[in-house]
């Protein structure tokens, strides 16, 4: 190992943006962060584009760009479809840095970290985060050992019990429980990082993020980094010595109205629709007729009603798809109006549609409409969309995929990326979504669940402690999330990968180590294993509950 041995804590304070950190510390309501800034530096970090946590998280783990790593949306777009299939650490291709650091004997611990399920042997501990891990088995840690010693003591508070809290108790009892989540989850990485004496660790908060998306009332937020500032002095109090890399995947805004994205390309002709099959009905219509069952005839309440829908969600699981088809058709003869609603739902027309919008602003064109002038022209008309009310622009830039990619992955970029910058704007591309306001494009996005804040692009880091300098909080550097794992490796004197698109912050250095520091580089140190064939049941479980945020 190389001179610094001290150990290295990175701790993500999801969608953290200076725009809402400030104004806390200069209320003296984040000691701990401010005590961080007041000993080491700060700035701005820019993340990818998209600005989600699935591209964002597989270029900060992987220390590359998405047209390396492959990975572009929260899915996969499936070949003459517009489903997305969820993605995973399985779909990227990208070699973790923690490989590395295993390599030059630097153990390392995970900890609630996205896009990393499901775990993988490594030379310290990994727990898989939010939120695409689908709940809390043995595909969820490592050492595997963890899952039956973790099982008692974890606060399990995955996506499905997440939005099922949301709309049952409201956002006060979320955060009650979210504020619990954390408390004991800090505790449980710091008797980790003790046991497996880990040189580097990181865990993620994503309580920041999900108050943005949800709280209409902007004080949830303020208590959420104020909950994440408790944990990171329980963190400074254990480990006094350590170096600190404190940073976020994206920013944050809030927003006010929702851009009906695929209804837009419906009005110009480019989107075109038709009603479902029983062959298009999969198992989200099949649990959504049976929710929809039991509130309206209600047939259970409370408790009952929800172990009584989960036995049912479990055993359409193990189901095969022509059980589905008769399930509906008995379905449909016993509750036809209730039925009809899934059934009349209309889907897109991949035999006549140009082009779609995936939930997150990234645009694909058929193969037909591929051609410069399309692409061209819808940019230019998205670019000069305007609000109905206001006048002002509705997006900050429209980007092809060549100006913000370079790798071998490209061919499996979209044609065009929507960035909304710092608009009140935000985009909704569900199909179904469409009759909610009859006339226009705009809606008021509380018609829709969620969703009073978005992100933005620019996030923030600290490096804080012995490894860094000391500099006044008005001096701030930029950076980016691809120039994290560069600097991180250069801290612990392990040489950089040639694959890495980011760079060495080397002015963040303190000037003793700095002047040890010898730059160095490496080929890539293992082969990508082979992609692993995934569990339906996760698939599904996934998809449900991206598709509950909005993701999908």
């Amino acid at each position: 190992m190389g001179h610094n041995k001290n150990k290295t804590l990175i701790i993500g304070i999801d969608a953290g943006c200076w725009e809402y950190i400030d104004p806390l510390i200069n209320q003296g309501r984040l000691p701990n962060l401010q005590k961080l800034i007041s000993e080491g530096v700060r700035g701005y970090l820019e993340s990818t584009l998209p600005p989600i946590t699935s591209v964002a998280w597989s270029s900060i783990i992987t220390g590359v760009n998405p047209s390396k790593h492959g990975i572009y949306d929260w899915g996969q777009k499936e070949a003459d479809s517009t489903e997305m299939s969820p993605v995973s650490s399985e779909n990227c291709s990208g070699i973790p840095f923690w490989e590395y650091l295993n390599k030059s004997n630097i153990r390392v611990g995970l900890f609630n970290v996205p896009m990393i399920y499901p775990a993988k042997e490594i030379d310290g501990f990994m727990l898989t985060g939010l939120p695409d891990t689908p709940q809390f088995n043995e595909k969820a840690v490592f050492p595997y050992k963890l899952h039956g010693e973790l099982s008692h003591k974890l606060c399990k508070f995955y996506v499905s019990d997440m939005i099922e809290l949301l709309k049952e108790k409201g956002i006060e009892e979320y955060f009650k429980k979210y504020k619990k989540v954390n408390q004991l989850n800090t505790q449980i990485a710091i008797d980790l990082i003790k046991e497996f004496d880990v040189n580097v660790f990181l865990i993620n908060y994503m309580i920041t993020d999900h108050m943005n998306h949800f709280a209409e009332d902007f004080s949830y937020i303020e208590k959420a980094y104020e909950n994440v500032d408790l944990q990171l002095g329980v963190f400074k109090n254990n480990f006094p010595d350590a170096n600190f890399i404190v940073f976020s995947d994206h920013g944050s805004r809030r927003v006010h109205k929702t851009f009906l994205v695929n209804k837009w390309l419906y009005n110009q002709g480019l989107l075109k629709l038709k009603q479902k099959t029983y062959d298009e009905l999969g198992i989200n219509d099949l649990e959504g007729i049976i929710r929809l069952i039991f509130e309206k005839k209600k047939y259970a309440k409370g408790l009952k009603e929800k172990l009584v829908r989960k036995a049912i969600k479990y055993m359409l699981y193990i189901l095969k798809p022509f059980v589905w088809r008769q399930l509906w058709s008995e379905l449909q003869k016993k509750f036809p109006a209730l039925t009809d609603i899934f059934l009349n739902m209309p889907t897109c027309d991949l035999t006549e549609t140009r082009v779609f919008c995936s939930q997150v602003g990234n645009l694909y064109f058929d193969k037909l409409s591929s051609d410069y002038s399309i692409l061209e022209d819808v940019k230019s008309k998205l670019l000069k969309l305007r609000s109905d009310e206001s006048g002002d622009t509705i997006f900050c830039e429209v980007y092809e995929a060549a100006e913000l990619y370079r790798g071998d992955k490209i061919s499996d970029a979209p044609e065009l990326i929507m960035y909304f910058g710092d608009s009140v704007y935000d985009l909704d591309a569900r199909i179904y979504n469409f009759a909610k306001d009859s006339d226009g494009v705009f809606i008021d996005r509380k018609k829709l669940l969620g969703n009073a804040g978005d992100h933005t692009k620019t996030g923030v880091f600290i490096m804080s402690g012995g490894g860094f300098v000391n500099m006044p909080a008005e001096h701030r550097f930029d950076a980016s999330v691809l120039d994290l794992v560069p600097t991180l490796f250069a801290l612990h004197e392990v040489p950089i990968s040639k694959d890495f698109d980011g760079k060495v912050l080397w002015d963040t250095f303190s000037i003793e180590l700095k002047r040890e520091k010898i730059a160095q580089y490496q080929e890539s140190v293992m082969e990508k294993k082979s992609i692993a064939q995934k569990n339906p049941e996760d698939i599904e479980k996934i998809i449900s509950g991206l598709k509950a945020l909005g993701y999908l």
